[in-house]
């Protein structure tokens, strides 16, 4: 697809062993004949609907689909503000922005952690880093007793596939449990699309049962180097010392050997002098960043485009997010370290089946740690009592849920927000705080006599949530250690340094 091409907007089966109160058996039936009753009513309404003008004005366009296709879509390294839809300036996400014209746009959506792995695991789990117990560079499976979005889904009669970029999103990690096929390499997008286009056919085929379907990509992630022609947004006259870098990066990523050390790659696009970049230095990097936000749109309006050609965007929800930001120096780092907004606030969109007319924004702060319970509400399906996310459907459900968030290989990095409120823990370093209302760019940490009044009461809350999830780890038991990978896996490991040779 051509950078400047124009934007294409976006146009029932037996299975299921669990369903939502709002699928419940009726009073006086029995659980066998449930259905069957459940069709007729909807049968009823429906022509009571279509009496009075039509069923599409009183069909609720987000209430529950039992036995819907679900399509989760994890662009990995996608901070919110950098696209359209979230105010960005420039043109970096005209497919996204299509999108979420028909979609829930959730304005604030934070991730529970700063780090590939264990984000991940947070969103198919709906349970805190401190639950499932994956941290970052360690390879670990979680517990059985951590429920997962694809084994929750799979037990209920889905077929459920995964195509994951590698590295972390792997089943080192633990990340193939619950689906029948599951695929992880670390490889450009455009080499992998066809792959997932055709899977995209065998989901549209007559007859076939309702799919899970999950996508994950580094293509946003560094090093950032965009194909020349979603190059947009660089400085033709800088002359500092990523553009030969960028160069020789380019014609490496072009020939066919498409398998690469992303650890290896992005050293050498860093080099030893990153922190010699000056503001010039950094504005090209965030500008090679947006172009390959504009290169990863480009692929999902052909993802989106499949969805619609193939009729599947009119029977599948379909959910659009990241695991975390990235940072370009606002708080000092580059890439992904800390846990302030431009490193948790993530984009999420969800798409109902057949869409919104129009869109809709929902202002609530939401989760990645809601994600897997709301797939699961929109389906129809109960949500486990160990995931500690909560559905954010239906729309008229007033909610502001308190975030807890990790960074580190440790996780003794911690932040805990609540609505505009927001405290900042490194190991047992004296706490900061931040109005983000007053403050949204956290420029002014507080502490110590300059504490706010509320100072007290959010350590106190972030406290009980640490304290609950430590309880839930001891009834789920600690992850599991990583056994029989396929020599290529632990070759990637290996040269990622994550585990010795």
């Amino acid at each position: 697809m051509n950078a400047h091409a124009p934007v294409r907007r976006f146009g029932p089966r037996d299975a299921g062993r669990r369903r939502s109160s709002t699928q419940g058996t009726l009073p006086g039936t029995a659980p066998g004949a449930t259905r069957g009753v459940a069709c007729g009513l909807a049968l009823l309404a429906s022509l009571l609907a279509a009496a009075c003008g039509g069923d599409e004005a009183a069909r609720d366009p987000l209430a529950p689909v039992p036995d819907a296709h679900v399509v989760l879509i994890s662009l990995d390294t996608l901070r919110a503000d950098h696209l359209g839809a979230y105010g960005h300036a420039r043109e970096t996400s005209p497919h996204l922005d299509a999108f979420a014209a028909e979609s829930l746009r959730f304005e604030r959506c934070l991730a529970a952690a700063n780090n590939t792995a264990p984000s991940h695991m947070t969103l198919m789990t709906g349970t805190l880093p401190a639950v499932h117990g994956i941290e970052h560079g360690k390879p670990s499976r979680p517990s059985s007793a951590v429920p997962m979005l694809a084994d929750e889904l799979r037990a209920s009669g889905w077929r459920t596939w995964g195509l994951a970029d590698g590295a972390f999103v792997t089943e080192a990690f633990g990340f193939d449990r619950g689906f029948d096929r599951f695929e992880s390499e670390l490889r450009p997008l455009r080499h992998k699309l066809p792959r997932l286009l055709g899977w995209i056919d065998e989901m549209a085929a007559p007859g076939s049962p309702p799919t899970f379907l999950f996508m994950h990509t580094y293509e946003a992630h560094a090093p950032y180097v965009p194909d020349v022609e979603y190059d947009l947004f660089t400085d033709d006259d800088y002359d500092g010392p990523l553009a030969e870098r960028i160069a020789l990066f380019r014609k490496s990523f072009a020939g066919e050997d498409t398998s690469y050390d992303m650890g290896a790659l992005e050293a050498s696009f860093w080099g030893k002098d990153r922190g010699a970049f000056d503001d010039a230095d950094v504005a090209y990097v965030r500008a090679l960043y947006e172009g390959d936000i504009r290169q990863t749109d480009a692929h999902v309006g052909r993802i989106l485009d499949a969805l619609r050609d193939a009729g599947l965007l009119d029977t599948a929800w379909v959910v659009i997010t990241s695991d975390h930001g990235e940072a370009f120096r606002e708080h000092g780092t580059l890439e992904h370290r800390q846990l302030y907004e431009e490193e948790t606030h993530v984009p999420l969109l969800v798409r109902p089946p057949g869409g919104l007319t129009p869109g809709r924004t929902v202002a609530s702060t939401a989760r990645l740690l809601d994600v897997a319970p709301t797939i699961l509400h929109a389906v129809g399906l109960v949500r486990p009592p160990v995931m500690q996310g909560r559905s954010l459907l239906p729309l008229d459900a007033r909610f502001e849920r308190p975030v807890h968030a990790t960074a580190g290989e440790d996780s003794s990095f911690r932040a805990f927000i609540h609505g505009t409120r927001k405290v900042i823990r490194r190991g047992n370093t004296p706490p900061t705080f931040f109005d983000l209302a007053a403050d949204p760019d956290e420029r002014h940490a507080l502490s110590g006599p300059g504490a706010p009044d509320w100072a007290t009461d959010a350590l106190s809350a972030m406290q009980a949530l640490e304290d609950e999830a430590v309880a839930l780890r001891r009834i789920v038991g600690e992850p599991g250690a990583v056994g029989g990978l396929s020599p290529e896996r632990l070759a990637e490991l290996i040269r990622l340094g994550y585990i010795d040779g």
